[in-house]
């Protein structure tokens, strides 16, 4: 009976091994997501400033030139 008790524990620990092991695959590609998420909304945001910038220069010789 013991033996049994035992292996039933270590199937178990194995199960919650394994999966334990797939939630912090799961997390890790959530973060990797995020992660790349936030670096196109920062290239937008640097790209959207870079764009304003240059209508406001635009603007700015338009009204000289009239």
């Amino acid at each position: 009976m013991c033996r049994s008790v035992l292996s039933i524990v270590n199937e178990f620990d194995n199960i919650t091994t394994k999966e334990l092991n797939e939630m912090k695959d799961e997390v890790l590609s959530i973060k990797e997501s995020v992660t790349s998420s936030i670096h196109k909304c920062t290239t937008l945001h640097n790209d959207l400033s870079q764009f304003h910038e240059l209508v406001q220069k635009l603007e700015i010789i338009r009204s000289s030139v009239l």
